[in-house]
């Protein structure tokens, strides 16, 4: 994966070893995690321009990610019917939503990260209460 500089149109780092699906920047813009078609979900220092972590794999491709709106929390989708939320600070899965042979392609926090949507193969738009899932 490569970092671009759109400004000047030149290469700003190199990132990764392929096999790059999906991507989302933190709101700070300091990580970024990506997520690859063998189930891998890497978190990257954009300033250092090098991997931070592996944070754990998912059974399938990690079709989509998103940091919640504090940056506290990343959402990892997959072919394999699941979203993982992970804590960022630990690296730790602290819960998992499950839809058995459902994949699931996109998943977005809402802006004051209190309710989580995602978007799957049954071609329904759910939405889920962030607290309820962590068991708050």
């Amino acid at each position: 994966m490569t970092l671009w500089d759109v400004a000047t149109g030149e290469s700003r780092a190199s990132l990764g070893r392929g096999s790059t699906r999906s991507v989302a920047f933190s709101p700070d813009g300091t990580l970024l995690a990506s997520g690859s078609v063998y189930g891998f979900v890497h978190l990257w220092d954009v300033t250092a321009n090098q991997e931070q972590d592996t944070l754990g794999e998912h059974d399938e491709i990690v079709y989509a990610l998103a940091f919640s709106p504090d940056g506290t929390t990343l959402a990892s989708a997959s072919r394999d019917g699941t979203v993982r939320l992970w804590d960022v600070a630990t690296r730790d899965i602290v819960a998992t939503i499950r839809l058995p042979r459902t994949p699931i392609w996109s998943v977005a926090f809402s802006p004051d990260g209190k309710l989580l949507a995602t978007g799957s193969s049954d071609d329904l738009i759910r939405l889920w209460d962030v607290a309820q899932v962590l068991g708050q």
